[in-house]
């Protein structure tokens, strides 16, 4: 294990999730695109860096089928399992919890619809942990499927998460990383709120993949 997975399953053993810088009880902004965009609640969706987050718990609430969530840490992978388990009453769902590194190779053995990635790819700040996203990205999703990414803005003035410096980005430096495959439906920016009361400057973007 290297020290950024020590670092993140610290963190996780550490905190509850209500202590940690990005937590949202209700994660109400990637629902309501996941809703827009996902019509179809039988369709594969990946939340990329699921944490010990609330999203997937809300996709399974609002009977989104078939879930994958990936994250880096693997206590985040446990903790969230038993947070699903002791909250919902197991009905007729696909749902996989893996331990992977986004930014390294993975092998998918199911195309999927939705890629949604609230902030991890603003911690890839090596060109090959981009280009290894990227290709994982293309390989999950179908052609007219969706990828939903949020990042810091360059409006926000932390320069680290979690310890960890991030990558700022602007609406046209993303389009340009990914616009060999994708192009960009829509755009927003948002102040995301703290449990502390700092506020930290998002946008989202959502793509649409075309080849």
């Amino acid at each position: 294990m290297n020290n950024k997975e020590n670092i993140w399953n610290e963190t996780f053993k550490k905190y509850s999730p209500e202590e940690l810088g990005w937590y949202e009880e209700v994660p109400e902004i990637s629902l309501e695109l996941i809703k827009r965009y996902c019509l179809e609640k039988k369709e594969l969706i990946l939340d990329a860096g699921c944490g010990r987050g609330n999203l997937i718990l809300n996709l399974l609430k609002n009977e989104y089928k078939n879930i994958l969530g990936i994250d880096f840490s693997s206590e985040a992978i446990k903790k969230l399992s038993t947070d699903i388990e002791n909250n919902l009453e197991k009905k007729e769902y696909d749902l996989l919890l893996q331990v992977k590194n986004l930014a390294k190779p993975i092998k998918f053995y199911s195309k999927g619809f939705l890629w949604h990635d609230r902030a991890v790819f603003h911690f890839l700040l090596e060109e090959s942990e981009k280009i290894n996203y990227i290709k994982n990205l293309n390989s999950f999703l179908k052609v007219n499927g969706f990828f939903i990414l949020a990042c810091f803005s360059k409006d926000n003035i932390a320069e680290k998460c979690n310890g960890f410096f991030v990558k700022k980005y602007d609406k046209e430096e993303l389009i340009e990383l990914f616009q060999d495959n994708f192009e960009l439906i829509n755009f927003d920016k948002h102040d995301y709120t703290m449990p502390w009361g700092d506020t930290r400057n998002f946008i989202y973007m959502v793509f649409k993949k075309i080849k």
